[in-house]
């Protein structure tokens, strides 16, 4: 029985850093089935496996290895030669058709990247000075709200 992790949007993210809750989710599926590791490259995904310490691994297989132009293929070929017990994925139109082919499906989606402003790519841009004194007035209206002696000092 196996188990099937997409690299992309499950272990890392846009920026190649390593998304930590799923990094445990892989480990702890490991743990208890043959897991493996779907991806787009060999080489770089070797790679950036061993930069982050993800070494224990059951399998890596590649869509370039098999000259595939979609993860679904991945998830075929890998039915074809054994029980697919879960996939877990991070994309939800990918999710959809493996759902429709009958193989469970786990959707990973980490709240940290599902606004753009949260990714570690995204860009980061000066705060409009307007908006940082309306934060600043707004403070300052709370604080005098809950202590009224602030009012009478001034």
């Amino acid at each position: 029985m196996n188990v099937l992790v997409f690299l992309d949007g499950v272990l890392k993210n846009n920026s190649n850093a390593p998304i930590l809750q799923g990094v445990a989710l892989y480990r702890s599926l490991q743990a208890q089935r043959r897991t493996l590791i779907l991806c787009d490259e060999r080489e770089l995904t070797e790679v950036w496996l061993r930069e982050n310490k993800i070494v224990r691994i059951d399998d890596l297989l590649c869509m370039e290895d098999f000259d595939f132009d979609d993860p679904f293929s991945l998830v075929e070929y890998c039915r074809s030669k054994g029980t697919v017990e879960l996939v877990v994925t991070a994309d939800p139109e990918l999710a959809t058709t493996i759902l429709d082919s009958g193989i469970p499906t786990l959707l990973f989606l980490s709240p940290k990247y599902i606004r753009p402003e949260f990714r570690p790519d995204a860009p980061r841009g000066a705060k409009a000075w307007a908006d940082l004194t309306a934060s600043l007035d707004k403070q300052d209206e709370l604080y005098r709200e809950d202590h009224p002696a602030y009012l009478m000092k001034q």
